[in-house]
């Protein structure tokens, strides 16, 4: 996907991390298209810091990877809170 990186489990090769019904996923890759555009984000500045990353959906304008009560999955950001939780350190 042009302009977009996918996060591939070092554990699990093979398997990415992508959304489903607004939750994220860690699942094989069944080479769909869909499946490549679930497991596709577009890399955006961090809303919570400038040294961070944040993760847009690439086939859901607007749906961030978020961090919510301990699992991930994805929607919009309006709130401050909904910036801290859409806000990832990237090693």
């Amino acid at each position: 996907m042009l302009g977009g990186k996918s996060i591939e489990s070092s554990a699990m090769p093979g398997y990415f991390l992508r959304h489903r019904n607004g939750e994220v996923w860690l699942d094989a890759n069944d080479n769909s298209t869909l499946f490549k555009n679930d497991a596709t984000w577009r890399i955006r500045s961090g809303f919570a810091s400038p040294w961070a990353a944040s993760f847009e959906s690439y086939n859901i304008a607007g749906a961030y990877l978020r961090h919510r009560s301990g699992l991930l999955e994805i929607s919009p950001v309006s709130s401050s809170l909904d910036q801290q939780d859409a806000t990832f350190y990237v090693k």
